[in-house]
């Protein structure tokens, strides 16, 4: 499971955290039609470990965060104001 915060996002910034599962090597950003729009990897982010994301390239809108770990995937609705 993934915790996104602030979310209504209203900084460049969020962080993406993970409560359960297994541990995340990457995550991606999707748009509303399920477009990828960025993509990075981790260094393997365990379970209560934060990331931070850069979302400053991002307008204003509904987003999907999508992570996947090593035999799951996790996704979450982000919204930017």
């Amino acid at each position: 499971q993934l915790i996104l915060y602030p979310n209504p996002a209203t900084t460049n910034t969020v962080w993406l955290k993970t409560i359960s599962g297994s541990p995340i090597l990457e995550y991606s950003i999707f748009d509303i039609t399920g477009r990828k729009i960025l993509s990075y990897p981790t260094d393997r982010l365990n379970i209560n470990e934060c990331v931070e994301v850069d979302i400053s390239g991002l307008k204003s809108g509904i987003y999907i965060i999508g992570a996947r770990g090593d035999n799951n995937s996790y996704f979450s609705k982000l919204i930017v104001e």
